[in-house]
């Protein structure tokens, strides 16, 4: 399955596109799976799982990242996540899984992403939300420069309006939009300097190298009900 248009979606991305950044993802997609023992259905990974006449599609806002061969039953598309989705995906899938999209949304945006994937599912399959909760990351000694990160972040989406713990809120807004059960498993005159950055960067990855840390994530389920 692809989208209805072949026009590409308005890269409305404010992170970095390079191999350092694709990178991170997949290393944190990893030690996602890992930390959580195997206990996650994660879209990505179903291709190897799934019995052959299974059908996975998958969508991004950055084509060009697609890898170049795929299984047979898995398809890619362009999509902007903000963007109503193709009226071929509407009440098609049996799940549908979105994963650490939330934190550059607003309240209002977020809500809208979530009613916008839950109109992908189909009556009686699942929607399942995963994502992090940046204020409980580990404090005190030996933590100092993580909590400089998570202030500088804070105050960065703040100041976008965006929220930086979008994990803890997930199961309210999935009642909020359907009421059924969710189960909880450069800009001007910025707020920080360049050299405030590099010092960050630096005290960061020698506590993360010596210390490290960890905060916690939230994944919220949801199943759509089935219309009679």
């Amino acid at each position: 399955m692809a989208g209805d248009s072949t026009t590409a979606p308005e890269d409305t991305y404010q992170g970095p596109r390079h191999d350092g950044e694709y990178e991170r993802l997949r290393i944190q997609h990893e030690m996602t799976k890992k930390l959580m023992h195997g206990r996650l259905v994660l879209a990505p990974d179903l291709a190897r799982q799934c019995a052959p006449t299974a059908k996975l599609v998958g969508a991004d806002i950055a084509p060009d990242r697609f890898p170049r061969q795929l299984p047979a039953n898995v398809s890619l598309f362009a999509h902007n996540i903000f963007d109503e989705w193709p009226k071929s995906t509407r009440n098609k899938f049996d799940l549908v899984h979105q994963r650490f999209v939330p934190p550059v949304c607003s309240n209002d945006m977020r809500i809208d992403v979530i009613r916008k994937l839950l109109a992908c599912v189909r009556p009686g399959g699942y929607l399942m939300l995963h994502d992090a909760d940046f204020d409980t990351i580990e404090k005190g000694h030996g933590h100092t420069a993580m909590e400089r990160l998570r202030d500088v972040l804070r105050q960065s989406w703040s100041l976008l309006g965006y929220n930086l713990s979008p994990g803890p809120k997930l199961r309210e807004e999935v009642l909020q939009i359907h009421g059924i059960e969710a189960s909880i498993g450069k800009l001007p005159g910025f707020l920080f300097s360049a050299k405030q950055f590099s010092e960050l960067k630096r005290d960061l990855r020698e506590e993360l190298e010596v210390t490290g840390n960890s905060y916690r994530t939230h994944v919220v389920w949801t199943r759509k009900e089935i219309e009679v």
